[in-house]
């Protein structure tokens, strides 16, 4: 008889065959959204570049860079339900299901998956920011401290992510104790670890939100034109929405086994 990944609530009765799948649609609806819509600014901004035959700089890379991070921590929730299935039930269990909906021996290809997108979350992350920060010492490259004040805090930041990127790897020693295969070893608290990563996002993503606010009143243009310049820089306060959402749910929801539900 095959047994649940997770004990089911009292109450409760396990369904391999017909589970809820709402939260995990709405994941990937969600994921493909995401991707179509990255995809389109990406290709406007170096369809720009090619247009007014300007060189490539290095928030170009970093744009380019992060955007492969995240098409492929995006791909890979996507192909969670080709991985932790066998081929005649692909997009039967995934992330966003509970756990005691998903047989036991799929739980651990699934925590896989949740390892390698929490590994290239970071440089994701960093490549984004320090994207913007870059493009921000172009725009006002006349104003020498303020750039020396941008570099310095990508610096602090490249020093962060390599920090958390060495915890992340090292999560569990042995590291496929992570997934379940080792049951001796030991592990760093991951509510606590993801906690802090979260807040950290959320500051650094607000202090890239407010560098510009100051200067873009210096700028000589029409008035028009620096509050389209605003609103440009505004957009970047969505990420902040976003990360305050995702804190919120990991301090409400960080302890829960139900981990198939939990990582979406």
């Amino acid at each position: 008889m095959v047994q649940p990944g997770l004990e089911t609530p009292e109450g409760g009765v396990s369904n391999f065959d017909n589970p809820n799948r709402e939260m995990y649609y709405i994941c990937i609806a969600s994921n493909i959204i995401a991707i179509v819509v990255c995809s389109v600014f990406v290709v406007l901004r170096f369809f720009a570049r090619y247009r007014l035959a300007t060189k490539v700089s290095l928030d170009d890379v970093a744009c380019l860079l992060g955007y492969i991070g995240y098409m492929g921590n995006n791909g890979l929730c996507l192909t969670i339900p080709f991985l932790i299935n066998p081929p005649s039930a692909v997009l039967r269990y995934g992330g966003g299901l509970h756990q005691w909906d998903v047989p036991a021996p799929l739980v651990a290809n699934y925590h896989k998956v949740v390892y390698a997108t929490m590994v290239n979350y970071g440089s994701m992350a960093f490549a984004t920011k320090a994207a913007i920060l870059l493009f921000l010492t172009r725009v006002f490259s006349p104003f020498k401290i303020y750039c020396r004040w941008i570099y310095g805090f990508i610096g602090l930041m490249a020093l962060y992510y390599i920090i958390m990127l060495f915890l992340k790897v090292f999560i569990c020693t042995p590291i496929s104790m992570f997934w379940g295969e080792m049951a001796n070893g030991r592990c760093f608290n991951q509510r606590i670890l993801t906690l802090v990563d979260n807040v950290i996002s959320l500051i650094s993503d607000l202090a890239v939100l407010l560098l510009p606010c100051p200067l873009t009143r210096s700028l000589q243009v029409r008035l028009k034109s620096k509050i389209k310049v605003g609103l440009v820089f505004g957009i970047g306060g969505i990420a902040c929405v976003f990360s305050l959402f995702r804190l919120v749910l990991i301090v409400n929801y960080g302890e829960s086994l139900d981990s198939t539900y939990r990582f979406v």
